[in-house]
């Protein structure tokens, strides 16, 4: 007889798996996250304005990111 849920990731009984990494360990400095709410698509080129003016110009970003979501379509948290 098969031990109890050896296929739980098969079966979906797992619906996720999550690593949590320690930056430090990893090699990185901190990680910063940073919402910005607009009022509308007009706002677009001031949101590209700003991030070429102000983050970018600071000593030690090493990158920057904009995600802009389209549509919501699941709000789940594995942890």
């Amino acid at each position: 007889m098969p031990a109890p849920y050896a296929n739980a990731g098969k079966s979906g009984v797992i619906e996720g798996y999550v690593a949590v990494v320690n930056p430090a360990k990893a090699g990185f400095g901190v990680t910063v996250f940073v919402r910005l709410w607009l009022t509308g698509e007009d706002d677009l080129p001031g949101l590209k304005y700003f991030q070429s003016e102000h983050p970018a110009r600071i000593k030690g970003v090493r990158s920057m990111k904009t995600d802009i979501p389209l549509l919501k379509l699941k709000n789940a948290s594995f942890a």
